[in-house]
């Protein structure tokens, strides 16, 4: 089975996690974490940073990274993910958007993010955001 390495990171600001609508044909229209593909020679911090910069368009620097999780994933249609997520902070309107990657976001409270589980691209987003959003996570707002 093919394992596909994937860096990714939970945003979050006060309540709420940020997600990003998915444009590509195989998960169109999904809700996932800012993030992708770790390409060869990339650390998943240099892939997470790349990928926020292409989603985003801003410059995520590792001083951002607050909490660092790897975790496995396995999914029948597409053979197993071995999953790096980052949890990091970022203001509500610090980013813009690059329409050729996502088709929108939101910003989500973890209730929210429950309620639309069948939505989401991975149930692993709901379990993160529950531990980004923990009342012991040192977060400064």
């Amino acid at each position: 089975m093919v394992t596909t390495k994937i860096a990714d990171i939970i945003f979050v600001n006060h309540d709420k996690v940020l997600l990003m609508q998915q444009k590509k044909q195989r998960a169109y229209g999904s809700w996932s974490l800012p993030g992708g593909h770790i390409e060869t020679g990339e650390t998943p911090e240099m892939a997470v940073a790349r990928e926020v910069g292409e989603e985003l368009g801003i410059t995520l620097h590792q001083e951002d990274f607050l909490k660092k999780v790897e975790h496995e994933e396995d999914r029948s249609d597409e053979g197993k993910l071995a999953v790096t997520t980052f949890v990091g902070q970022l203001a509500p309107a610090a980013f813009d958007i690059q329409e050729e990657e996502l088709i929108g976001f939101g910003w989500f409270t973890l209730d929210e993010l429950k309620r639309m589980s069948s939505s989401l691209r991975s149930p692993w987003i709901v379990k993160m955001a529950e531990e980004a959003l923990a009342p012991g996570m040192e977060i400064s707002q």
